[in-house]
């Protein structure tokens, strides 16, 4: 299959939103990819009341929560999707972590899965509370890369390169760094693009019933002057 032309385009509307779910979701259900959200939704994230649920709880775009969708140019297939949230500095008052833990955890569960979806509950709090806290020494502000995805027939074309080149050239006319937290199969792309301090997430998934360790890294891009 030929290499699309790709093009990059923000999620503007809600409305869109299923297509992004739609397409994150299929990039992270192969059995072999060393991925949490798999163990967390043990029966698939394709699973039609997996991303009913996922959509309901999904945070819409906005100017903090910045989506987009890789298409390709010739025939509007979508091949990928990217995430990245502005993490803006601290008001007075902010800034403890176990407050900061205590109040995601409690947003997260405003929203419990139906039971059928056998989610994972114990291993998704611990790997909330993992990542608030994974944030909590970084000096604000940063743009964090929350997902980058791109369907698994569209690997190894350039795709996950096209969406995270685009999100750092405005992360970079910003003027602030970035971060992400990394699984293995995605730090060697990252490290090409300057994410160079590395970290161990400190998540191991089978502390919390996971299947497998399922390990992440956290990686640090400085800004660009």
């Amino acid at each position: 299959m030929p290499t699309p032309t790709i093009t990059i385009t923000p999620v503007l509307h809600p409305t869109e939103t299923p297509t992004y779910i739609t397409t994150f979701a299929s990039a992270f259900t192969p059995p072999s990819a060393d991925m949490l959200m798999p163990l967390i939704y043990p029966t698939g994230l394709q699973d039609p009341q997996v991303q009913a649920h996922l959509l309901a709880t999904f945070d819409a775009p906005s100017k903090t929560n910045l989506l987009y969708l890789a298409r390709d140019a010739e025939t509007g297939a979508v091949l990928g999707c990217s995430g990245w949230e502005v993490f803006e500095a601290d008001a007075e008052g902010e800034g403890d972590v176990e407050v900061e833990v205590a109040k995601t955890l409690a947003a997260a569960e405003a929203h419990p899965a139906p039971p059928e979806l056998n989610r994972n509950n114990p291993l998704r709090r611990a790997a909330i509370s993992a990542m608030v806290r994974s944030r909590s020494s970084l000096p604000k502000p940063f743009v964090e890369l929350t997902i980058l995805a791109v369907n698994p027939e569209q690997q190894g074309k350039g795709v996950g390169s096209a969406l995270l080149r685009d999100g750092l050239n405005w992360v970079d006319e910003m003027k602030i760094p970035a971060f992400v937290v990394s699984s293995g199969q995605g730090r060697a792309l990252y490290e090409r693009y300057g994410f160079g301090e590395v970290w161990d997430f400190g998540l191991d998934a089978r502390e919390f019933g996971g299947e497998r360790e399922g390990r992440h890294w956290c990686m640090w891009r400085k800004a660009r002057e």
